[in-house]
């Protein structure tokens, strides 16, 4: 099968979101730059456009302001139309602005989102109305309204709440909890807190940093400040690692303010500046324990928080290393440790390390004095490690060994939750597309082939059932590929095909001069596809009186042709098909029962099209492809309100359907089209009457024309609907209709035929 541009572009937009959600910003980098430039080769703005935005999102993840900016002015000055892409530019821009510390230019930004959610046509208007009102709290608190803050951020919890939001609900309680903190009402400030850490279970380790950030400022005006300072740390170790340049700003001008406050023994007002985003982690670290010099952690203090991370953190090994190191120095049961990755077989690198020197963390490998190796894990094709040099007593031991285990039980936890997560995906990992056969890709039929190819491998009897266009041949066509009469012949035979009385003779052959008009011999279907596969279609039909013939065909695999004196033995694989119900056929006396267990070992019911929508793209894409190339209209492409009708439409003829409108529409098109709504059938556009998302609301005389497509293109799209009004306003009078137009009644009778109505 031949690349597709748009599929490609598609897909890596996707794809970006998972790796950016997982917090693998190299590998979500990657994928935002293959959408764009696939976006530019396929001429698809909406992906280009999506690509635009999530690159502003990386640069702004990663501190780069500048770079956010441009990419950002230049989204929204491509994106007019698409209202859900230009809203997240919109707040995006506004969460820019909040960083660089501009207030009002940030209150802009966020009543430009407020006007596109009013005015634009979005699928999802509540979830916009959350974000923005996410950004407006972080908007107050940096003006220092922290009433409003406060107040807004419990709204906007609730809001979740009652939506289902789980995700940002716990974003709005974390916000909550630091309006109360900076409001000084602990207490309550503390019962948010509950609430999210409940909410949080499972949640991004990014997540998980915001609310040790804010566990440690709450304990610290408790001045219980050697709890505060391991919340800190760890908030600041993951951080370190994961998470955007702004959160970490955040923290540690949290983290600063606790300290210096805690050394004053007052208050003290403590504001972050820009430089704070220059933060870069550490790539080889010590102990990470800022607060060392200045506050005492005491023994086992924090133990439990840190038993607990190792289940958070199973999923980032890096993490999970400095974590071990950590929890390993407070329960006093190693000596030298360190965190250390390898790429395949290479050579070990020394991530962090503590209780050493770092010549020795980088030969404690092959050292003698190692005596644990714990595996963390992989990503992104590196593993990691944490070496251990343990003291050999026995309350050490007992120690390491609990540590141990709580390690193995988050690792085997994370495996259970992706096992889960890949065994609930509504969507299949690797969908099988074949240009020769046909597309698989929805669940049932992923799973339909894989039952119909174990199968194949024997000769068993095969029916395939299943409404008429669903693809029966195709399975069938699947099976003979992957049997061992592979590269053999397949012959599908269709039962009404041809008069009933000749059914006999075209499968089963005849002799020279058997009947009358028999001038020459004919072997028939059957022998015409001996050593292959033949597939009988519509079985259902077959005639009661020809049912015996085929029947002791199956049994024996001899068939008798007319004006024959001795029966022929034939291997052929039959493979029946039928959108009929047997059973009531059986029932009715009109089929069989013998011949109907006989066909019916192995059944297959293929389901029909509008119960596995997901593969109509993938399908409109195949056959686009092919009707382009039978048709020599080139680079033919179709619109995505034009896929959605497509999509949300029933379909009654199925595949077949699908089949024969992409093919009607690409021969009335022109080479580089791109194919609109108003290209497809009526019966198709009636059958939906929602409003699409990158549709703005025209008056009755106004229409949309793409300006992505060739000249003759657009002249076309303009004719098609121009022409047909002037005919419904005139009442079906040419006359009329072509001095509407301004063209001559042979000019209109001839683009009525270039056209075809």
């Amino acid at each position: 099968m031949r690349p597709n541009v748009w599929l490609d572009g598609v897909r890596a937009t996707c794809a970006f979101c998972i790796a950016y959600v997982s917090n693998d910003i190299k590998e979500a980098s990657r994928l935002a730059q293959e959408a764009l430039r696939a976006s530019r080769k396929s001429g698809h703005l909406r992906t280009r456009v999506a690509s635009i935005l999530n690159l502003a999102t990386l640069a702004l993840y990663q501190g780069n302001f500048p770079k956010a900016s441009r990419y950002l002015s230049y989204g929204l000055a491509i994106s007019r139309g698409f209202w859900e892409v230009q809203i997240g530019l919109l707040d995006t821009f506004a969460e820019l602005k909040l960083l660089e510390r501009e207030p009002e230019q940030c209150e802009e930004f966020l009543a430009r989102v407020r006007e596109a959610i009013r005015e634009g046509s979005v699928s999802h208007p509540a979830w916009h109305e959350r974000w923005s009102c996410y950004t407006e709290v972080q908007l107050l608190q940096l003006r220092g309204q922290w009433d409003a803050a406060t107040e807004l951020a419990s709204k906007g919890a609730g809001l979740c709440d009652a939506s289902g939001d789980r995700a940002m609900s716990v974003q709005f309680h974390l916000h909550q909890a630091r309006g109360l903190l900076m409001l000084n009402r602990v207490d309550e400030a503390e019962a948010a807190l509950r609430v999210a850490a409940q909410a949080s279970i499972g949640a991004s380790v990014v997540v998980s940093a915001e609310l040790d950030s804010l566990l440690g400022k709450a304990l610290a005006s408790r001045n219980r400040m050697p709890e505060a300072a391991a919340h800190y740390e760890r908030a600041l170790r993951v951080l370190s690692v994961a998470g955007s340049a702004g959160v970490r700003a955040q923290t540690a001008a949290d983290y600063a303010q606790v300290l210096t406050s805690s050394i004053a023994g007052r208050p003290t007002e403590w504001t972050w500046e820009r430089e704070l985003f220059s933060l870069k982690p550490r790539r080889v670290t010590f102990k990470v324990d800022g607060a060392a010099p200045l506050v005492a952690v005491p023994d086992g203090g924090d133990d439990f928080a840190a038993l607990a991370s190792l289940i958070d953190f199973a999923e980032h090994p890096e993490l999970l290393g400095h974590e071990l190191i950590t929890l390993l120095l407070s329960a006093h049961c190693a000596g030298p440790v360190a965190l250390v990755s390898r790429l395949g077989s290479g050579k070990e690198e020394v991530i962090a390390y503590a209780g050493c020197e770092y010549p020795d963390a980088a030969t404690l490998s092959g050292s003698a004095t190692c005596t644990k190796r714990l595996a963390l894990g992989k990503t992104r094709g590196r593993e990691f490690e944490l070496l251990v040099s343990a003291p050999d007593d026995l309350g050490t031991q007992t120690r390491l060994l609990a540590i141990e285990k709580v390690l193995h039980a988050g690792l085997a936890l994370h495996r259970a939750r992706l096992q889960q997560r890949e065994e609930a995906s509504p969507l299949p990992v690797d969908p099988i597309v074949d240009s020769d056969i046909g597309v698989f890709a929805a669940p049932s039929m992923l799973q339909l082939l894989a039952v119909a190819r174990k199968a194949s491998t024997s000769t068993i009897g095969i029916l395939i059932t299943g409404e008429t266009g669903t693809g029966k041949e195709i399975l069938a066509r699947a099976i003979h590929e992957s049997s061992p009469r592979a590269g053999r012949t397949f012959i599908p035979f269709n039962c009404v095909a041809v008069p009933r009385e000749m059914l006999d003779s075209q499968l089963f052959g005849y002799r020279r001069g058997a009947f009358t008009g028999a001038a020459e011999a004919f072997t028939g279907v059957i022998r015409g596809a001996a050593g292959g596969t033949l597939f009988l279609d519509e079985i259902g039909e077959l005639p009661l009186e020809l049912q015996p013939k085929l029947l002791r065909f199956l049994d024996t695999r001899d068939i008798h042709p007319i004006g024959e004196a001795q029966p022929v033995n034939v291997d052929v694989r039959v493979i029946a098909a039928t959108n009929r119900n047997l059973d009531e056929l059986v029932k009715d006396g009109r089929f069989r029962e013998d011949l109907y267990y006989r066909l019916n070992i192995m059944r297959f019911q293929v389901p029909p099209l509008r119960e596995r929508r997901e593969e109509i793209p993938l399908l409109v894409q195949h056959f686009l492809r092919r009707s382009s190339d039978e048709l020599q209209k080139q680079h033919v492409r179709i619109a995505d309100e034009t896929l959605e009708y497509l999509v949300l439409y029933r379909w009654p003829g199925n595949v077949r359907q699908l089949a024969n409108e992409i093919r009607r529409m690409v021969a009335l098109a022109e080479p580089r089209a791109v194919l609109m709504p108003e290209h497809l059938d009526p019966t198709i556009t009636a059958g939906r009457r929602t409003v699409t998302t990158v549709d703005r609301e025209t008056a009755p005389l106004e229409f949309l024309v793409r300006m992505d497509q060739p000249l003759a293109a657009a002249f076309e799209h303009v004719e098609r609907t121009v022409v047909p009004y002037a005919l419904t306003v005139c009442k079906g009078s040419l006359e009329d209709a072509a001095k509407l137009l301004g063209i001559t009644r042979k000019g209109l009778y001839l683009k009525r035929q270039r056209l075809g109505f």
